[in-house]
C-alpha cells in the first residue's frame, strides 16, 4: 500500500473517532476491525511505524484495510508497484523527457515488464502528457487522425494531407512547452507508422519530446530491420540516445512486491516465487489472495495461497 492511500485511511479513521458518539472509541474500532488499539492510535496520528525494541517497525497495510472495512470507507484494493526499478526507470525518462523535450525508447523485455503500468501511469498523473496505444490495424494516417482528435485541434479543410495533419499536431505541441507524446506497444505496428513517427519527430525536434515504447524495439532499430521501409539509420539516430532496457522479473523482487501490497507471510511469498512469471501475473494473484482471504478476515498462509492458485 502506497502512503498517499495509507494517509487517506488514517485521515478518515481519526474523523470517525473524533465524532460525537459513544460507540466511536478506539477501543470499539479495535473490537470491529481485529486491528490492536495501540496501532489504531499510530494510524490515528497519521504514523505509518510503531517502536519495538528501539526500532521503526511498519504498520501492516493489512491493518489499514481491516480499519477502512471497519468505518464503512469505500476502499477498492489497487495494486501499485512503485518501489520497482522498471517503473521508477521509466518516470525517470518520461520526466527527463518532457522537461528537455528529447526523445526515449524503452524497450520491453517481455509482455509483463511493468512497460505499459509505468507509462499509463505517468500519463495519468502529470499534465500535458498524451498517452496512445498502437493497435494492430492502425495505419499511419488513423495515428494522426488520433492524435488531432485527443489534441481536439479543430481542421477546417475538407481534405487534409498528412504533412498538413503533421504540421498542426507540431503547431499544437509547440504552443504547449513541456507537451509529451507517448506512443506503447510499437512492436508490430504497420510500416507505414514507422514513417509518420519520423515525420513528426523532425517536425517537433526541440518542441516537444517523444517517448518510443514496445517488446524488442532496441533489436528492431539496430539490426536494421527497419531498413526495408527506408527509415535506418534515420530513425535509429533520432531514438539512439535515452534508450531504456526494463529488467525482467527476480524472485526477491516478488518478495518485496508482494509485502508493499499487503502480503506477508512468508508460506505465502513462496508460493508466488513459484507460480509468478510477470508483473501483470503478480498483480493479479495479489488482489485474488486479497479478495479470497485478507477481505475476509483469513489468513493468507501458504497453505490457503497454493490451494487457491492451484485451483486457476
Amino acid at each position: 500500500m502506497n502512503k498517499e492511500l495509507k494517509d487517506k485511511i488514517s485521515t478518515a479513521v481519526a474523523s470517525w473517532l473524533a465524532e460525537d458518539n459513544p460507540d466511536h472509541s478506539q477501543n470499539k474500532l479495535s473490537e470491529m476491525s481485529g486491528v490492536n488499539a495501540r496501532f489504531i492510535a499510530e494510524i490515528k496520528q497519521g504514523n505509518t511505524t510503531y517502536k519495538l525494541d528501539n526500532r521503526d517497525v511498519d504498520i501492516k497495510s493489512e491493518w489499514y484495510y481491516q480499519l477502512a472495512k471497519a468505518i464503512g470507507m469505500q476502499l477498492s484494493r489497487t495494486v501499485h508497484f512503485d518501489s520497482d526499478p522498471n517503473f521508477k526507470r521509466v518516470q525517470n525518462l518520461c520526466n527527463f523527457a518532457q522537461l528537455g523535450l528529447r526523445n526515449g525508447l524503452i524497450d520491453s523485455t517481455d509482455s509483463g515488464d511493468g512497460k505499459t503500468y509505468g507509462l499509463e501511469y505517468f500519463s495519468q498523473h502529470s499534465k500535458s502528457v498524451l498517452y496512445v496505444k498502437i493497435t494492430h490495424k492502425m495505419k499511419g494516417n488513423d495515428l494522426l487522425d488520433h492524435l488531432i482528435s485527443s489534441m481536439k485541434i479543430k481542421i477546417k479543410e475538407q481534405r487534409v494531407s498528412p504533412a498538413r495533419k503533421i504540421q498542426l499536431i507540431a503547431e499544437y505541441c509547440v504552443a504547449r512547452p513541456g507537451f509529451l507524446i507517448i506512443l506503447d506497444e510499437l512492436e508490430d505496428c504497420d510500416r507505414d507508422i514507422w514513417r509518420i513517427i519520423k515525420d513528426l519527430t523532425d517536425a517537433v525536434r526541440k518542441q516537444c519530446g517523444i517517448i518510443l515504447a514496445g517488446l524488442g524495439l532496441i533489436e528492431k532499430f539496430t539490426n536494421g530491420s527497419l531498413k526495408q521501409i527506408g527509415l535506418m539509420p534515420q530513425l535509429d539516430r533520432r531514438y539512439r540516445s535515452n534508450r531504456l532496457k526494463l529488467a525482467p522479473l527476480t524472485k526477491p523482487l516478488i518478495t518485496q512486491l508482494a509485502m508493499e501490497n499487503g502480503i506477508e507471510d512468508k508460506g505465502a511469498i513462496k508460493v508466488l516465487k513459484e507460480v509468478v512469471q510477470d508483473r501483470g501475473m503478480l498483480s493479479e494473484y495479489i488482489l485474488d489472495i486479497h479478495t479470497a482471504f485478507s477481505d475476509k478476515g483469513i489468513e493468507a498462509n501458504e497453505q490457503n495461497v497454493r490451494e487457491l492458485l492451484n485451483a486457476f
